[in-house]
Protein backbone atom coordinates (compact mmCIF):
# COMPACT_ATOMS: atom_id res chain seq x y z
CA UNK A 1 0.00 0.00 0.00
CA UNK A 2 1.48 3.32 -1.20
CA UNK A 3 1.40 6.29 1.55
CA UNK A 4 -1.21 8.32 1.18
CA UNK A 5 -0.25 11.95 -0.30
CA UNK A 6 -0.71 14.92 2.61
CA UNK A 7 -3.19 17.11 0.28
CA UNK A 8 -5.50 14.34 -0.15
CA UNK A 9 -5.88 13.84 3.70
CA UNK A 10 -6.71 17.88 3.73
CA UNK A 11 -9.38 17.59 0.92
CA UNK A 12 -10.91 14.43 2.53
CA UNK A 13 -10.68 16.43 6.44
CA UNK A 14 -12.48 19.56 4.42
CA UNK A 15 -15.19 17.64 2.48
CA UNK A 16 -15.82 15.57 5.57
CA UNK A 17 -14.94 17.54 8.51
CA UNK A 18 -18.66 18.30 10.46
CA UNK A 19 -21.19 15.37 9.99
CA UNK A 20 -21.65 12.02 8.89
CA UNK A 21 -21.92 7.87 9.40
CA UNK A 22 -18.76 7.15 8.43
CA UNK A 23 -15.96 5.88 11.12
CA UNK A 24 -12.64 5.90 10.91
CA UNK A 25 -12.50 2.89 9.13
CA UNK A 26 -14.16 4.45 6.07
CA UNK A 27 -11.76 7.72 6.63
CA UNK A 28 -8.61 5.26 6.05
CA UNK A 29 -10.57 3.37 2.65
CA UNK A 30 -11.20 6.96 0.99
CA UNK A 31 -7.67 7.69 1.39
CA UNK A 32 -6.32 4.65 -0.24
CA UNK A 33 -6.65 1.85 2.01
CA UNK A 34 -7.34 -1.37 0.69
CA UNK A 35 -10.22 -3.98 1.61
CA UNK A 36 -7.44 -6.21 2.86
CA UNK A 37 -5.84 -4.01 4.90
CA UNK A 38 -6.00 -5.78 8.45
CA UNK A 39 -7.25 -3.11 10.03
CA UNK A 40 -10.51 -2.94 7.56
CA UNK A 41 -10.78 -6.83 6.99
CA UNK A 42 -11.42 -6.84 11.53
CA UNK A 43 -14.86 -6.09 12.41
CA UNK A 44 -14.78 -3.03 14.61
CA UNK A 45 -15.84 -4.83 17.74
CA UNK A 46 -13.15 -7.21 17.23
CA UNK A 47 -10.41 -4.42 15.94
CA UNK A 48 -10.76 -2.57 19.43
CA UNK A 49 -9.54 -5.77 21.75
CA UNK A 50 -6.77 -6.84 19.21
CA UNK A 51 -3.57 -4.68 20.43
CA UNK A 52 -2.85 -5.45 23.95
CA UNK A 53 1.07 -5.00 25.39
CA UNK A 54 2.99 -7.72 24.02
CA UNK A 55 0.43 -9.15 21.70
CA UNK A 56 1.93 -10.93 18.62
CA UNK A 57 -0.06 -10.80 15.07
CA UNK A 58 -1.82 -7.30 14.14
CA UNK A 59 0.54 -5.28 16.37
CA UNK A 60 3.66 -7.39 16.20
CA UNK A 61 6.07 -7.96 19.38
CA UNK A 62 6.84 -5.19 20.28
CA UNK A 63 5.94 -3.78 23.75
CA UNK A 64 3.09 -1.22 23.41
CA UNK A 65 2.44 -0.85 27.23
CA UNK A 66 3.51 2.39 27.29
CA UNK A 67 1.95 3.63 23.70
CA UNK A 68 -1.00 2.22 25.40
CA UNK A 69 -0.78 4.09 28.70
CA UNK A 70 -0.39 7.43 26.81
CA UNK A 71 -3.81 7.15 24.60
CA UNK A 72 -5.96 5.92 27.93
CA UNK A 73 -4.90 8.97 29.78
CA UNK A 74 -5.27 11.50 26.76
CA UNK A 75 -9.24 9.19 26.23
CA UNK A 76 -9.08 10.41 30.43
CA UNK A 77 -8.20 14.04 29.39
CA UNK A 78 -10.97 14.14 26.78
CA UNK A 79 -13.36 12.78 28.83
CA UNK A 80 -14.33 16.42 30.50
CA UNK A 81 -17.20 15.46 32.35
CA UNK A 82 -15.72 12.24 33.28
CA UNK A 83 -18.49 9.67 33.03
CA UNK A 84 -16.17 7.67 31.16
CA UNK A 85 -16.90 8.18 27.45
CA UNK A 86 -16.20 10.55 25.28
CA UNK A 87 -19.26 12.27 23.42
CA UNK A 88 -20.74 15.52 22.58
CA UNK A 89 -21.51 16.55 25.29
CA UNK A 90 -17.53 16.61 26.54
CA UNK A 91 -17.76 19.01 23.13
CA UNK A 92 -20.31 21.36 24.73
CA UNK A 93 -18.56 21.33 28.08
CA UNK A 94 -15.65 21.63 26.35
CA UNK A 95 -15.90 24.91 24.25
CA UNK A 96 -18.50 26.54 27.28
CA UNK A 97 -15.23 25.95 29.14
CA UNK A 98 -12.90 27.20 26.91
CA UNK A 99 -14.85 30.20 25.80
CA UNK A 100 -15.41 31.42 29.29
CA UNK A 101 -11.81 30.92 30.00
CA UNK A 102 -11.05 33.24 27.09
CA UNK A 103 -13.72 36.00 28.17
CA UNK A 104 -12.26 35.87 31.74
CA UNK A 105 -8.48 36.92 30.34
CA UNK A 106 -10.56 39.74 28.20
CA UNK A 107 -11.18 38.02 25.43
CA UNK A 108 -14.44 38.78 23.28
CA UNK A 109 -16.00 35.67 22.12
CA UNK A 110 -19.15 36.16 20.36
CA UNK A 111 -21.65 33.57 19.41
CA UNK A 112 -20.90 33.32 16.08
CA UNK A 113 -17.16 32.47 17.23
CA UNK A 114 -18.52 29.81 19.72
CA UNK A 115 -20.71 28.06 17.26
CA UNK A 116 -17.48 27.71 15.08
CA UNK A 117 -15.40 26.68 17.50
CA UNK A 118 -17.70 24.36 18.23
CA UNK A 119 -17.98 22.79 14.94
CA UNK A 120 -13.66 22.64 14.97
CA UNK A 121 -13.49 20.95 18.00
CA UNK A 122 -15.91 18.18 17.23
CA UNK A 123 -14.54 17.62 14.19
CA UNK A 124 -11.41 16.43 16.22
CA UNK A 125 -13.44 14.25 18.40
CA UNK A 126 -14.87 12.63 15.60
CA UNK A 127 -11.29 11.99 14.11
CA UNK A 128 -10.13 10.60 17.12
CA UNK A 129 -13.25 8.50 18.09
CA UNK A 130 -14.27 7.07 14.51
CA UNK A 131 -17.55 9.61 14.86
CA UNK A 132 -18.23 7.82 18.50
CA UNK A 133 -17.15 4.40 17.95
CA UNK A 134 -14.45 4.71 19.85
CA UNK A 135 -15.52 6.63 22.34
CA UNK A 136 -17.13 4.42 24.67
CA UNK A 137 -14.20 3.55 27.08
CA UNK A 138 -10.81 4.26 27.59
CA UNK A 139 -9.76 0.82 26.68
CA UNK A 140 -11.50 1.29 23.35
CA UNK A 141 -9.85 4.10 22.56
CA UNK A 142 -6.78 3.60 22.99
CA UNK A 143 -6.50 -0.01 21.17
CA UNK A 144 -8.68 1.46 18.24
CA UNK A 145 -5.87 3.89 17.29
CA UNK A 146 -3.14 1.37 18.45
CA UNK A 147 -4.89 -0.69 15.82
CA UNK A 148 -4.87 1.94 13.34
CA UNK A 149 -1.11 3.52 13.87
CA UNK A 150 -0.30 -0.04 12.44
CA UNK A 151 -1.06 1.24 8.82
CA UNK A 152 1.54 2.25 6.54
CA UNK A 153 0.05 6.00 6.09
CA UNK A 154 -0.92 6.68 9.62
CA UNK A 155 1.56 9.30 10.16
CA UNK A 156 0.29 10.76 7.39
CA UNK A 157 -2.90 10.88 7.91
CA UNK A 158 -1.82 12.34 11.75
CA UNK A 159 -0.30 15.11 10.10
CA UNK A 160 -3.27 16.30 8.14
CA UNK A 161 -5.00 16.03 11.51
CA UNK A 162 -3.40 18.19 12.73
CA UNK A 163 -4.15 20.98 10.32
CA UNK A 164 -7.67 20.90 11.96
CA UNK A 165 -6.61 21.12 15.42
CA UNK A 166 -4.36 24.04 14.05
CA UNK A 167 -7.66 25.47 12.72
CA UNK A 168 -9.52 24.89 16.39
CA UNK A 169 -6.72 26.09 18.64
CA UNK A 170 -5.91 29.20 16.05
CA UNK A 171 -8.85 31.49 17.62
CA UNK A 172 -7.39 34.83 16.00
CA UNK A 173 -6.48 33.39 12.89
CA UNK A 174 -2.91 34.25 12.67
CA UNK A 175 -1.50 30.77 11.53
CA UNK A 176 0.27 29.57 15.08
CA UNK A 177 -1.08 28.80 18.70
CA UNK A 178 -0.33 31.54 20.98
CA UNK A 179 0.37 30.98 24.36
CA UNK A 180 -2.74 31.70 25.81
CA UNK A 181 -4.42 29.88 23.11
CA UNK A 182 -2.74 26.87 23.84
CA UNK A 183 -3.75 27.04 27.84
CA UNK A 184 -7.06 28.24 27.54
CA UNK A 185 -8.66 26.42 24.52
CA UNK A 186 -6.79 22.97 24.66
CA UNK A 187 -5.43 22.57 28.22
CA UNK A 188 -6.98 24.51 30.98
CA UNK A 189 -10.69 22.73 29.25
CA UNK A 190 -9.31 19.44 30.64
CA UNK A 191 -8.31 19.77 33.62
CA UNK A 192 -4.63 20.80 33.16
CA UNK A 193 -2.70 23.18 35.22
CA UNK A 194 -1.10 26.01 33.81
CA UNK A 195 2.35 24.52 35.20
CA UNK A 196 1.43 21.63 33.69
CA UNK A 197 0.44 23.02 30.74
CA UNK A 198 3.71 25.05 30.18
CA UNK A 199 6.15 21.92 30.48
CA UNK A 200 3.78 20.77 27.16
CA UNK A 201 4.11 24.55 25.64
CA UNK A 202 7.71 24.35 26.19
CA UNK A 203 8.33 20.31 24.44
CA UNK A 204 6.17 21.65 21.81
CA UNK A 205 7.60 24.82 20.79
CA UNK A 206 11.34 24.02 19.74
CA UNK A 207 12.24 26.79 17.89
CA UNK A 208 11.30 28.74 21.29
CA UNK A 209 9.72 31.50 19.98
CA UNK A 210 6.57 31.54 22.08
CA UNK A 211 4.39 29.97 19.28
CA UNK A 212 3.57 26.39 17.71
CA UNK A 213 3.78 26.03 14.23
CA UNK A 214 2.11 23.76 12.07
CA UNK A 215 5.27 21.77 11.78
CA UNK A 216 5.71 21.81 15.55
CA UNK A 217 2.03 20.35 16.49
CA UNK A 218 2.38 17.69 13.99
CA UNK A 219 5.91 16.42 15.82
CA UNK A 220 4.46 16.60 18.88
CA UNK A 221 1.24 14.78 17.88
CA UNK A 222 2.73 12.11 15.63
CA UNK A 223 4.98 11.50 18.30
CA UNK A 224 2.48 11.31 21.69
CA UNK A 225 0.27 9.20 19.21
CA UNK A 226 3.15 6.73 18.20
CA UNK A 227 6.00 6.82 20.08
CA UNK A 228 6.37 3.30 21.71
CA UNK A 229 9.39 4.49 23.96
CA UNK A 230 9.52 7.16 26.43
CA UNK A 231 10.22 10.73 24.70
CA UNK A 232 9.97 13.86 24.94
CA UNK A 233 6.28 14.00 23.58
CA UNK A 234 5.12 11.78 25.53
CA UNK A 235 4.57 15.26 28.21
CA UNK A 236 2.69 16.97 25.67
CA UNK A 237 0.18 17.03 27.36
CA UNK A 238 1.64 17.58 30.94
CA UNK A 239 3.46 15.77 33.56
CA UNK A 240 2.85 12.35 33.85
CA UNK A 241 2.90 10.63 37.22
CA UNK A 242 5.79 7.77 37.22
CA UNK A 243 3.40 5.59 39.34
CA UNK A 244 1.00 4.97 36.72
CA UNK A 245 3.51 4.36 33.94
CA UNK A 246 3.69 0.28 33.11
CA UNK A 247 6.63 -0.94 35.05
CA UNK A 248 9.02 -1.37 32.43
CA UNK A 249 9.06 2.08 31.70
CA UNK A 250 8.79 3.66 34.55
CA UNK A 251 12.88 4.12 34.89
CA UNK A 252 13.02 5.85 32.02
CA UNK A 253 9.85 8.34 32.60
CA UNK A 254 11.49 8.93 36.26
CA UNK A 255 15.13 9.74 34.56
CA UNK A 256 13.33 12.39 31.95
CA UNK A 257 11.26 14.17 34.51
CA UNK A 258 14.48 14.70 36.49
CA UNK A 259 16.29 15.56 33.53
CA UNK A 260 13.54 18.31 33.39
CA UNK A 261 13.63 19.55 36.53
CA UNK A 262 17.98 20.13 36.58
Amino acid sequence: MSEVDQDSIATWLKDNRIDGNENLFKVFHDLGATESTDLLDLDEDDVFEQCTSKEKGFCGEEDRSFQKYKLERFFDLLDVDNNQMVDQADIVLWVDKAAGYMEEDGVSVSQEQKNQLFQRIKRIFNVLTAFGLAGKSNKTFANYLMNASKLPFFKSFLTGFVKAVLEALDFNGDGEVSWKEFFYIMMKPVGLSEEDAKVAFNIIDLDGNGKLSLDELTKAVVGYYSDKEVTEYAFAFGKINVLDVPETFKASVDQFIKQQEN
